[in-house]
């Protein structure tokens, strides 16, 4: 296979939401690439969280989002539409959660390039 194919397989991989991968069939003189409908990743991924539990994600409360979120704020690496994933709510709940954490957090700069920071006491 090409470049671009390892390209597309490590972004599957490496993506915050697993996903199932895409079939690659490789008959001698072509290759043919099933790439699954939204609605059979989802399945797929109802199917992964059954093995480890229910919905492990929905099951995190209101409290222990919000501590996650200060940890990844701390570290940098915060992104709401990311965490909703990982977490499995819907991204308004995070946004929730961000609005309650307003005296211990703040986001910096433009939507396209700003950042979330923890907000210094002294200010």
């Amino acid at each position: 296979m090409g470049e671009g194919w390892d390209k597309i397989i490590d972004n599957f991989n490496n993506s915050a939401c697993k996903v199932k991968m895409p079939e690659i069939i490789d008959t001698g003189s072509t290759v043919v690439v099933k790439i699954f409908s939204p609605k059979e990743m989802v399945d797929h991924q109802e199917e992964d969280l059954e093995d480890v539990g229910k919905n492990v994600g929905k099951n995190v409360g209101k409290k222990k989002r919000q501590e996650l979120i200060l940890e990844k704020v701390k570290k940098g690496s915060f992104n709401q539409r990311d965490f909703a994933l990982e977490m499995g709510v819907n991204s308004k709940t995070i946004e929730r959660d961000v609005r309650e954490l307003k005296d211990k957090i703040k986001f910096v700069g433009s939507k396209k390039t700003g950042h979330w920071e923890v907000v210094d006491k002294k200010e």
